[in-house]
């Protein structure tokens, strides 16, 4: 069982409690909690042990507002960014926002489902725009970091990493595959011929010689 950082309870204690101030302040809940973060951190004392994150008080996915300047960064606990997050949905209803909460907050599957649903709607629409891998232009770019086609592609290294992938799964493929009229099949003795022209493209009325095979019944598993 996961525990969440913070129950959403909690939140919108914090939400509403905030909204109160800010309306005070002529301002929002979540502008009013970052001035009150970057005044906290002023008057903390420097504490290595402690662990802070970078906050994007405008965040990254605001192509053209967001920047690294010093200004639009503020450090936070892990609590304290799960709640921003949370408190910029709130206030701007940005669905970027409530993804960024999501990720952080604990991996209930209510979350992990909401979660799954926002990457969707985010390649759709990347998609429907043509942008990143829907890009030509920006598949060109990346193709051509990889540099000229060459490395291990052909030759014996590459087919032993093969073949040591299909030694190891092949054969638990294969059973997870089989369907019940394979099984049935197996679970029974059976002849199996083997012939030299039966190699041949097209069927053939002489198979030539054969060697015949009696296979025992196998373990169906």
């Amino acid at each position: 069982m996961t525990t969440k950082i913070i129950s959403e309870a909690e939140l919108e204690v914090i939400f509403t409690n905030l909204s109160k101030l800010a309306e005070l302040a002529n301002t929002n809940a979540y502008d009013y909690y970052i001035q009150t973060l970057k005044t906290q951190r002023l008057s903390e004392q420097p504490d290595k042990e402690s662990y802070y994150e970078r906050h994007h008080i405008i965040p990254r996915f605001e192509k053209g507002k967001s920047t690294d300047a010093p200004e639009n960064i503020v450090k936070v606990t892990v609590k304290e960014h799960v709640i921003a997050h949370w408190l910029r949905y709130k206030v701007f209803n940005k669905p970027q926002d409530q993804c960024a909460y999501l990720f952080r907050v604990g991996d209930t599957i209510n979350a992990i489902k909401i979660r799954n649903e926002l990457v969707s709607q985010a390649r759709e629409r990347d998609r429907i725009e043509k942008r990143y891998f829907f890009d030509a232009d920006f598949q060109a770019k990346m193709g051509k970091r990889g540099g000229k086609k060459g490395g291990s592609a052909g030759s014996d290294a590459q087919f032993l990493a093969r073949q040591k992938v299909g030694l190891q799964y092949g054969r638990k493929t294969g059973i997870k595959n089989q369907k019940e009229t394979l099984k049935e099949f197996i679970a029974n003795w059976s002849i199996w011929a083997f012939s030299e022209n039966a190699f041949s493209t097209s069927r053939v009325k002489d198979r030539g010689k054969e060697l015949h095979v009696l296979i025992s019944t196998k373990k169906v598993l």
